[in-house]
């Protein structure tokens, strides 16, 4: 990715977070200082700079992850350190996490960006399926996990940004929001 594509994505994030999916693309390359041109240059149709966007944030997401040892190590410290990222990410990053969110649920981005943003749990969907099925996670099915780890996540990304929470109290929710897809384990 260059510079000016970096430029005009990092643009349209905000624009994004602040005006939602409404956003003209002639404000958002005025926002970015280029060409009406220029940007149909760089992304050849709205759809497509919506998608980049869209799989952009995702791999920021997924980046904090690191290596997930999902086979070879303790499946609670391995899936749980994928959780704890990712919250503290969102914590971190509200507007990128809730610009992800609207294009998604909002239904802007394509199917294939989907797709390629979700690439990166094909490994953790089967880890879960295999562990629903060993007994060892709530057996829910990985759509449902994906949702409720959403949704326990929302709540502690909420509660974090609207302040007064302590490092302490925030590492309390992480876990607790993590702890309800446990099946009574805590290791292997």
């Amino acid at each position: 990715m260059d510079d000016r594509e970096r430029h005009i994505l990092e643009v349209t994030i905000g624009l994004l977070a602040e005006e939602g999916l409404g956003i003209a693309t002639a404000r958002i390359a005025r926002a970015a200082g280029v060409a009406n041109g220029t940007l149909f240059n760089v992304f050849p149709t709205k759809q497509a700079l919506l998608d980049r966007v869209y799989v952009t944030l995702k791999g920021e997401m997924t980046a904090t992850f690191g290596s997930l040892d999902l086979a070879g190590g303790d499946f609670v410290v391995a899936l749980g350190g994928a959780w704890r990222s990712y919250v503290l990410w969102a914590v971190s990053a509200p507007d990128r996490h809730r610009v992800m969110h609207l294009l998604k649920g909002g239904g802007a981005v394509s199917p294939a960006a989907v797709a390629e943003g979700e690439q990166v749990f094909a490994e953790v969907s089967r880890f879960v399926d295999a562990e629903m099925a060993g007994g060892r996670l709530v057996a829910i099915g990985f759509t449902h996990f994906v949702r409720l780890a959403e949704a326990e996540a929302d709540v502690v990304i909420a509660l974090a940004r609207e302040g007064g929470v302590t490092d302490a109290a925030l590492d309390a929710l992480i876990d607790r929001g993590f702890s309800v897809f446990l099946n009574g384990v805590t290791s292997r």
